[in-house]
Formats: structure tokens, C-alpha cells, sequence
């Protein structure tokens, strides 16, 4: 799915988008559908403990901007 295309994997923790802070998958999905209409999404994560950031650009964005 679109999460895979960005580089995220099971277990990974969302934290922000475009550093705004997300708390719950509802205001995720919110925050996620603003960012992808701005054309740049970065998500903040923690992986095995350790912060990380993914930029999403190009097939992967599309694919985040045919989520519902």
C-alpha cells in the first residue's frame, strides 16, 4: 500500500506530518489529507526506538493522494 511506497513498516510510530503533531489514526488520516493537497508530506517516526524521517515525493505521494 501507500505506507510501503514511503518506506514505513510494522511496528513503525507516526509522530508528526509536516510537524504537526498526530495523536490518533483519525487525526491522522486529517493531517495526512492536508499535507498531500500542500504536495509535501514528510512523516516523523520512531523505528526500533530511533527518530527517522521519510519525505514522500513522486509515486508514492500519488498513491497517498488516492487514500480515502
Amino acid at each position: 500500500g501507500p505506507g510501503e511506497k514511503v518506506g514505513l513498516k510494522k511496528f513503525d510510530v507516526i509522530l508528526r506530518v509536516n510537524d504537526q503533531p498526530v495523536r490518533a489514526s483519525l487525526e491522522f488520516r486529517s493531517v495526512l489529507k492536508k499535507a498531500v493537497a500542500s504536495g509535501h508530506v514528510a512523516l516523523d517516526v520512531i523505528r526500533k526506538g530511533e527518530a527517522q524521517t521519510l519525505e514522500v515525493k513522486g509515486e508514492a505521494l500519488e498513491a497517498f493522494k488516492k487514500t480515502k
